[in-house]
This record gives structure tokens, C-alpha cells and sequence, in this order.
């Protein structure tokens, strides 16, 4: 089935002013280090973002030796640390047979408890797996492998998951319900070897269903009008559609967003029907952005919005143009930027949004997303963006000695029910080996 793609207008909005058009950082704002990763073993390195469950515990995964490890937080009453525990270790077996290369994704949590996230590479293929971690009534958790990638012939499958796993009401802050499909992207495999979104689903016998909902590149003898290498997870909304975005194809060969659509009919060899939002790089100098990193949030009136690592031409990008934007994808299918990153002198307003793990949006409209690096502290913010009051910095990291704060968010934060933020950043900390925080009004 051919891809269809849309006819997108692009109205670029250019919010900005000659002493730059957002609010600087709200002092009632503070972080509070919840935890100092470091580089022994068990103690990981935070790139990804973290996990609630239903009594306010934090999951979330690090990397260690190469391989990874997946972590709990506990909080501790009247104490500001909470207490670390190391929950698994990945590839303790030659071959990693459990799965390596943890992926800079956030776990998926159901009703009971149980983790669901992915790892690039180890299995039965070595091509990535999909796991789940479950706990017992004594806290003791039990590590499974679900899916080896590449396990159909020519890898048609998928090679290589990549980006957060998604389910039906995850966008309205819904724990999974453990019995829906959950839904998944791999940078490469499917059938035309350029990427593949998937379902995998709990069998009422036991075990789970893999089938791939779309293959990229259809149209591979033509430059994959239809986008290739998907590079994040991807969002549904509440008609059950997924939305996301391929790091290369498209009109300009550097990635799109996409949406899929669910098919009309049951049978599961059937692929979704996929429309293009946006082909990115098709403006002079990429000024409607490039490398689509996070994935994409949506909000009640069906607009999207995302992130880019590059692109855009901000007013004080030291080498433009490097420094990304904030953009959206209106319902009606308009383009607009709501804000070039490094507008303000300094970039005090940021850079280089990466936002592993994608950003959150809550109720009200309010979109939350982190920028790895910015001079205002040196360290990267958290910022808000509403249509009121456009964009804010919540907090700009590294603001105290020696970055006991944190440095460096290379990961999406995580909103709880009372508008706390929980996050991890990369560097800083005790160890300067990156902290987990939490961000309270």
C-alpha cells in the first residue's frame, strides 16, 4: 500500500523580539537532587528519562559497562535523598541473551507494577529485544525477555527497537492497562530494510504477538517519500492512531512526521495507513528544523508538538543553524515554530533540545521539554511552552557550586498528577556522573 502524504502549508511563526520573546526562569522554581549517579558498578549513568508508578516510585534505566542496568528510586519520609536500588543488570550471559545496550527510553509501567522498555541489541538475533520486569508481593523482580527482534525471515520484524513504547492512554498519564497492545518503532529491518512500527500484544494463552503495522519506504526506488529510520517512539491519541518521526527520507531526505492511521479492518497482515505531517529541511538552511530526536506530544485539539536538534535561525545561534526550535504541527496540518532555541544573547533560553525520551504535555496545554545546553548556568534548562504565555525557562541547571544541581538534561522530564517534574540529567552531582531531580512549583 503506497503511503499518502499530506499537503502542508507552512506559516512560520517567529516569535521572537529584539530582547527575545519569552519569560525568564520563575523564581518559586527549584531542584531538588533526589539522587548522584556515579561510575562504579550498579551505579549507572543517566541519559534517559524516568518512570511513576503508582505510589510515586521512579524507574528509569542507565547505562553501565556498556550494556545498562534498570534502577528504582524510593522516596524516604523526611529525607531529600531517595533510596537507590539496581533492579537488573543487562548481558550478564555471553551473547546477552536478556537483551544489551539499553535504549534512552522511558519504561513503560502497568497497573500491577510490571516494567515494560527495550535494548538496541543482544537476544536470540543479537538485533534487540523487548523485556518485561515483574515484581513479586515481597518486592523481588522477575526479568523476561518478550520479543528477539529479527526473528522472521530477512528481519521483517524489525531490527534495532529505538524510542519509548507507547499504549493506549499514555498521553492522558494512564499506567498501561498490561492486557492493550503496546506499540514500538526499529531503526531499521521491516520489509524494506529502513524501519518499522510494530505491535506487540499479551496473548490471553500466555506470551505475546508481535506483528509490524508498517514497513518504511515503500516507495524505496524513489527516496522514501514516505520517511525511513523511524528515530523516536511514537504518541497515540485517543482514536488510537500513532504519531511520530523518521530520521532521514521525506521530500528533503531529512526526516519526517508522520501519523498512522489504524486500517479499517481486523486482519493484523493489513499495514496502517501512514500520511506525512511534514518533511523537515525543506526551508533555506533547514529553518523549519532538522534531526528529530524526541517524541512528539500531543494535545486535546489533536496539534503536535516536538523538538529538533538543529535547525532554525535563531537570533544568537553561534553557528547557525545549530541550535534547533520548538515546533508544532497544528491539526489542520500548519507548520509553525513557537520557538528558535538561542534567541536571547548568551542562549540563555537554550540549545540543542534532545530530549531523549520525548516531552510531556499536561491537561491545560502546557508542554514541558528540557535543551542539553544553554550559557545561562551552562548547564541546559527546563522549559514550558503555552500559547499564553508562549515560552518559559522553569530552570536553567548548573546554578550551584559545582553542579550539584545537575548538568546537561539529555532526557525528556516526567509529570506527576500535582505538576512536579522528575527527570535525570547526564553530568553533574555529587559524582558528576549526572543526578535524577525533581522540579516542584
Amino acid at each position: 500500500m503506497r503511503a499518502v502524504s499530506s499537503s502542508i502549508s507552512l506559516c512560520i511563526l517567529l516569535i521572537l523580539g529584539a530582547n527575545g520573546a519569552y519569560a525568564h526562569s520563575r523564581s518559586s522554581e527549584s531542584v531538588q537532587n533526589l539522587h548522584s549517579f556515579c561510575d562504579k558498578p550498579q551505579c549507572g549513568d543517566p541519559f534517559a528519562p524516568v518512570s511513576l508508578d503508582g505510589t510515586g516510585d521512579l524507574f528509569g534505566v542507565a547505562e553501565d559497562d556498556d550494556h545498562g542496568l534498570i534502577y528504582e528510586l524510593v522516596p524516604q519520609p523526611g529525607q531529600k535523598q531517595w533510596k537507590y536500588k539496581t533492579l537488573h543488570m543487562f548481558c550478564q550471559q555471553n551473547g546477552c541473551p536478556d537483551g544489551g545496550n539499553v535504549v534512552q527510553n522511558r519504561l513503560v509501567v502497568d497497573v500491577n507494577g510490571n516494567l515494560f522498555g527495550t535494548t538496541r541489541d543482544g537476544g536470540t538475533e543479537n538485533d534487540g529485544t523487548i523485556y518485561e520486569l515483574s515484581p513479586d508481593q515481597h518486592r523481588k523482580w522477575t526479568y523476561t525477555v518478550i520479543y528477539s527482534f529479527c526473528s522472521e525471515k530477512h528481519c521483517r520484524d524489525g531490527i534495532t527497537p529505538i524510542g519509548n513504547l507507547s499504549y493506549a492512554g499514555q498521553q492522558q498519564g494512564n499506567l498501561y492497562d498490561g492486557v492493550s497492545p503496546l506499540y514500538g518503532t526499529t531503526s531499521t529491518g521491516g520489509r524494506y530494510d529502513s524501519g518499522a512500527a510494530y505491535a506487540i500484544s499479551p496473548q490471553s494463552g500466555g506470551g505475546w504477538q508481535q506483528s509490524v503495522i508498517y514497513s518504511f519506504c515503500v516507495q524505496n526506488l524513489k527516496g522514501c517519500p514516505d520517511g525511513s529510520a523511524p528515530a523516536a517512539g511514537m504518541t497515540m491519541d485517543v482514536s488510537g492512531n500513532l504519531y511520530g518521526l523518521t530520521a532521514s527520507g521525506g521530500t528533503a531526505n531529512n526526516g519526517t512526521a508522520f501519523k498512522l492511521a489504524v486500517p479499517t479492518t481486523v486482519r493484523t497482515s493489513v499495514p496502517w495507513i501512514e500520511t506525512v505531517l511534514h518533511s523537515f529541511c525543506t526551508l533555506a538552511f533547514c529553518a523549519d528544523g532538522v534531526f528529530t530526536f524526541a517524541e512528539p506530544v500531543l494535545d486535546g485539539g489533536g496539534n503536535f508538538y516536538g523538538v529538533t536538534y538543529e535547525g532554525g535561525t535563531g537570533a544568537n545561534c553561534p553557528d547557525p543553524p545549530d541550535c534547533g526550535l520548538l515546533y508544532e504541527i497544528a491539526a489542520d496540518g500548519t507548520f509553525n515554530i513557537l520557538h528558535e532555541f538561542c534567541s536571547d544573547a548568551g542562549c540563555a533560553d537554550g540549545t540543542q533540545a534532545e530530549d531523549m525520551g520525548g516531552m510531556r504535555i499536561d491537561g491545560s496545554g502546557n508542554v514541558y521539554g528540557t535543551a542539553a545546553a544553554s550559557t545561562k548556568g551552562g548547564g541546559g534548562l527546563i522549559f514550558e511552552y503555552n500559547s499564553t504565555n508562549g515560552y518559559q525557562v522553569l530552570y536553567s541547571f548548573c546554578a550551584r557550586a559545582k553542579c550539584l544541581d545537575g548538568s546537561i538534561p539529555s532526557a525528556g522530564p516526567t509529570l506527576d498528577s500535582s505538576q512536579h517534574l522528575f527527570g535525570t540529567t547526564s553530568y553533574g552531582g555529587k559524582f558528576q556522573m549526572g543526578i535524577a531531580y525533581e522540579l516542584s512549583p
